[in-house]
Formats: C-alpha cells, structure tokens, sequence
C-alpha cells in the first residue's frame, strides 16, 4: 500500500513539475526578446511596458469604427512602432489603421488594410504638418484614404475605409495645437 502512495506521489509530483519546467520555457523567450513586436491588450499597456514619449491616439472617432481597438501591436526593437487596427461595427472586418513609426526609412508594416492601388494624391495639413492624402483601393478593390504625416522622427499612417471627411478629422484630432 505504502509503495502505491508512493508511485501516486512519484507521479503527481513529476507532472506539476513538468508543467513548471513548460511556464518557464514559455517564459524565457518573451524574457530574451523584451521590446520585440508583439499583441497588447491596451493603450496603456503599451505604454506601461513600451518607453514611447508620444501615442497618437483620436480623440475624433466615428461611430462606425469600434473602440477598444481590435488588434494592438508594438515594439521597441529594433526601431518603436505601434500599429492599432479598428473593426467597423457592420462588417466586423478592420476599417481603421493607426500606424505610428520611429525610423527614417520609408517601412510600412503589413496591416489588414492594405492599398492595393493608388488613385489620386495631394498635400493636405494636419495640423502645422504637411501630410499626403491618398484615395485609393485597399483589399479586394474596397475605396479606402490614407494620410500620412512625419511628426519630428516619428511617421504617423492612418488607413481607413471611412470617406477622406472622416479620415482627416480622425487625424487632426490626433495632434495637439502648438
């Protein structure tokens, strides 16, 4: 009997050590690669655990588009980025990009909103930046605008199937007067 205890106990103690041993292998790479692109919950997650100075969010939000955001991606490494992805409340699919990234170069980041092709373009101002308004085709040939803006070593991208009205007020309403 005592040898049949001592097999449960055997067992049992090999298990919960097995599920230890998965946590911390689980662990260990979010460890290591702290600051790389990965899901957030929330704004304030990203800021609590990210070291950005700015988040470039609407204080303007169409009633269409649902908030929280659907889909929160950010990094550290190896150059800052956040990218908030918004569903619109009829057809449940993403029709609102916010894309917000520190690097010179010219890196746009795969998004569910994709131009697939341009239309017309111009200069518009949001703000005191100089921004470029595109009218195009995003997805499966859905109209969709974009505008775009450098805020000092920032770019900010908002993509959205909402009319070019809508875009620029969502984005004017990101920046604050100076």
């Amino acid at each position: 009997m005592q040898k049949r205890w001592l097999a449960i106990f055997s067992f049992a103690a090999t298990i919960i050590l097995l599920i230890v041993l998965l946590k911390i292998m689980n662990w260990v790479p979010l460890a290591v690669q702290q600051g790389t692109l990965r899901h957030y919950r929330s704004i304030d997650e990203v800021e609590s655990k990210l070291h950005f100075s700015t988040i470039y969010v609407p204080s303007f939000f169409p009633q269409n588009f649902s908030w929280p955001p659907a889909e929160i991606l950010a990094q550290e490494k190896p150059f800052p980025m956040v990218i908030m992805q918004f569903k619109d409340r009829d057809s449940k699919r993403i029709g609102l990009v916010i894309e917000q990234v520190y690097v010179k170069a010219k890196y746009h980041p795969d998004t569910d909103l994709k131009i697939t092709r341009i239309q017309r373009e111009s200069t518009v101002f949001i703000k005191h930046w100089e921004a470029r308004l595109v009218i195009a085709l995003c997805g499966e040939g859905n109209p969709c605008t974009q505008v775009s803006w450098g805020s000092g070593t920032c770019r900010v991208t908002v993509r959205t199937t909402a009319s070019p009205r809508d875009l620029i007020r969502i984005a004017r309403s990101m920046v604050a007067e100076q």
